[in-house]
Formats: structure tokens, sequence, C-alpha cells
């Protein structure tokens, strides 16, 4: 088997769990985490994130869903978010508080974290809350190609989960 065709598995089985019922009770859910410690602890980080930065920045949310984290970005120019499963960037295009987003540009797409390609340099801060480890494997070759994604002093703040 190819990388290529490999790494395209990860977002077919993304996809597949993502479905549009499943897209609408994890978006009913992210009403239900308001609050929550966890999730309010996570809003904190990412917004500390980016408060390093001393000037607006442009993001980008690596399998961003519903858009479940969007709320917690600060002094943000543009944002993207990619997801492979359809029904859920449907979902993100109402994220949760997002009348907070609305001057914003955000640009949602559908691909696939593993091969999707981004010119270089696009992003001062590529993010991901809750994917790598679990849908998409973190090697050192993902986050080469996370690094190409990002400017001079650009970040990229993740968690992952165990699978």
């Amino acid at each position: 088997m190819t990388a290529d065709r490999s790494n395209q598995q990860w977002a077919d089985r993304a996809a597949a769990l993502y479905d549009q019922g499943y897209a609408r009770r994890y978006r009913d859910r992210d009403n239900e985490l308001e609050g929550a410690g966890t999730n309010q602890a996570l809003i904190d980080w990412l917004g500390g994130v980016c408060d390093r930065f001393n000037h607006p920045i442009d993001a980008l949310d690596l399998g961003c869903g519903t858009g479940r984290y969007f709320w917690g970005l600060r002094n943000v120019k543009t944002l993207t978010g990619l997801d492979a499963s359809a029904p859920m960037l449907e979902e993100a295009r109402r994220p949760i508080h997002g009348e907070r987003l609305a001057a914003l540009p955000v640009s949602l797409i559908r691909g696939d974290v593993m091969t999707h390609a981004f010119p270089a340099g696009s992003f001062d801060l590529v993010y991901s809350i809750g994917v790598l480890a679990e849908h998409v494997p973190l090697t050192s070759g993902f986050v080469e190609r996370v690094h190409s994604w990002l400017r001079p002093n650009g970040r990229f703040a993740f968690t992952t989960v165990h699978p």
C-alpha cells in the first residue's frame, strides 16, 4: 500500500464516522460543554497561545469539526478550518459563539489533514485539539509539513488523544 493511500484512509475513516447524525449530536454537545472545566481550560489555553503574538494572526484549525474551539481564538485576522467530514463542516458554519467571529473571515475546507497542501508560510498559528494520535498519526513527517505552513515565529499548538 502506498503512503498516499495509507494516509487517505485516515480521512476516509473520519469522514465515515462523522456522518450527518453524528455531526448534529456533536454540535449539540458543544452547547452542553460550555462552562465545563476541561472545555474551558482548552479555550483558555488556546487564547493564551494567541496572546503570545504581538500582531493579528492567520490561524488554521486542523480537524476543526464543528468549530467548537473557534471562539477561543483572540487577535485573529483570518481563520481556516480543515476537516474530512462535510457534515461536521456544515455544523462549523454555525459554531458555538459564532457571533464573536462575525467580522472574521472563516474559510472551511473539506480535506485530509494528512494530504492537504497549503502554501509555505500561510499561517502564524496552526492548532489541533483532540485529533492527533486518534484520527491522524502524529509523525515527524506530519510535523514537518505543518512547520512548512508556518511563518517565521509561528506556532503549532496541539493536544493529543490516546488511541
